[in-house]
């Protein structure tokens, strides 16, 4: 597959609009098997395969879970954080896909605990309570593994309170990992 393959209303359409308006149910129909090629494509952009692979569930195909690190890699600025969710508050669409691929989903997020890059909302709720608390990617990706792993999430709203508090679950989740590999 090729770039002039890539259907052009998947990158002539602002990404929050296909996601949070109605899908362009006959484009995705039409095209279904461009999608489908497209999420699985490694040499595709990881928007144009988060995307192609949304449309792909709207039209009831659920995402592969081997994109579990393309969802997490596009968390920290590809998409606008509306669409993932807000820390302590709520899951939207793609933190649902990303919380979907179940254990997949946390070696893409432990990275991200170390990501202080502030969060970006639109609306009016989240933008001030966003301001008001001071989130970071760290905090998405916290949250995100909380609901993932029932560990508890800090609703702290001091910044430096939730990074130890991050810094505690990103500890207690190598333990984990490092527990269940096999012994040599």
């Amino acid at each position: 597959m090729d770039k002039r393959q890539i259907p052009s209303w998947l990158t002539a359409v602002p990404a929050e609009r296909l996601l949070m308006g109605a899908p362009p149910r006959d484009d995705v129909q039409r095209d279904r098997g461009q999608l489908a090629e497209i999420a699985s494509w490694d040499e595709a952009e990881p928007r144009l395969r988060v995307l192609a692979s949304e449309l792909l569930a709207d039209a009831g195909e659920p995402p592969a879970r081997s994109l579990a690190d393309i969802y997490a890699g596009t968390l920290p600025g590809t998409f606008a954080h509306n669409l993932w969710g807000m820390p302590g508050e709520y899951v939207e669409r793609l933190g649902r896909t990303l919380l979907s691929f179940g254990d997949a989903a946390i070696p893409g997020l432990l990275p991200l605990l170390n990501d202080r890059r502030p969060l970006g909302y639109f609306g009016s709720e989240e933008p001030t309570l966003n301001e008001k608390m001071g989130y970071r990617v760290s905090d998405l990706a916290a949250y995100l593994l909380s609901q993932l792993t029932g560990r508890p999430y800090s609703f702290a709203p001091e910044p430096s309170v939730r990074d130890e508090d991050i810094r505690r679950l990103k500890h207690a989740l190598e333990s984990t990992k490092r527990d269940s590999r096999p012994m040599r």
